[in-house]
């Protein structure tokens, strides 16, 4: 129940689903900790600006550069991402391990943006 853990903070996102099919993502709810949601604000914009950001600054770079998402937004997505990571580390009881992010292929950037709406 990842995802009932990421509403703490007011993370998460909320899902329009029209007609059953169509899901459209919002803005986030903020219904959560607000001191918490800021925190993980402030850690995310310190990851992307270390050198040593690993995955979460290279993801940061492809959604800003590449797709043109706004610095904004993107910073709250790391954040939300750091979060995820940070409850999956504490509940299997298990160390961070440094991955590298792969970079999606345009075919499945296409249909996530097609699956977004944007």
């Amino acid at each position: 129940m990842l995802k009932g853990k990421i509403k703490y903070p007011g993370a998460s996102s909320w899902v329009f689903d029209f007609s059953g099919t169509i899901q459209r993502h919002g803005h986030i709810t903020k219904r959560g900790n607000g001191y918490l949601r800021g925190l993980l604000v402030q850690s995310a914009w310190m990851m992307v600006r270390s050198k040593s950001g690993g995955a979460l600054r290279d993801r940061y770079a492809h959604l800003t550069r590449e797709r043109g998402k706004g610095k904004k937004k993107t910073i709250v997505a790391i954040g939300r991402r750091m979060a995820e990571l940070m409850y999956s580390m504490l509940r299997s009881k298990t160390d961070y391990e440094a991955r590298a992010w792969k970079k999606p292929s345009d075919t499945a950037a296409l249909a996530e943006e097609a699956r977004m709406g944007a």
